[in-house]
């Protein structure tokens, strides 16, 4: 047996937003990206392990570095003003890791979303409220 002593403080963060565990595929694409041939980047496909207010983690294909940042299309949920699709969401990646084996996608990254105000903010608060009410989570 090892004994030590821990002399840090351990701080916890409670997450300020509720988390889904929701499936929906998402696309998204960075503006740095090469173009194809014909001067279109195209999106990646992607699909959600859980979603926030606040973020998502996803299960994608393309490697990515933490740090990066993406633009986020989330599709149509339901017909309600609230769930209508949400384009040009700006995420930045927090975690990435190879995606256990059977997994759909070959990777797992973790999203964290950056509003520009707070009507953004309130859009997406709105779009994660459809959601929970849609699928009665």
């Amino acid at each position: 047996w090892k004994i030590r002593r821990v002399s840090e403080q351990r701080q916890f963060f409670r997450r300020t937003d509720e988390r889904l565990k929701v499936t929906i595929p998402i696309r998204f694409i960075q503006p740095t990206w090469r173009p194809n041939e014909d001067g279109i980047i195209p999106p990646e496909e992607g699909m959600t392990l859980d979603i926030s207010a606040g973020g998502l983690a996803t299960y994608l294909n393309r490697p990515l570095a933490v740090g990066e940042v993406c633009e986020m299309t989330l599709p149509s949920i339901g017909t309600a003003k609230e769930g209508r699709e949400i384009s040009g969401a700006v995420a930045v990646v927090c975690w990435a890791r190879e995606a256990p084996k059977g997994s759909p996608f070959r990777r797992v990254a973790g999203f964290q979303f950056r509003f520009a105000d707070s009507v953004e903010r309130q859009q997406m608060q709105d779009y994660v409220a459809n959601i929970k009410k849609r699928y009665k989570l």
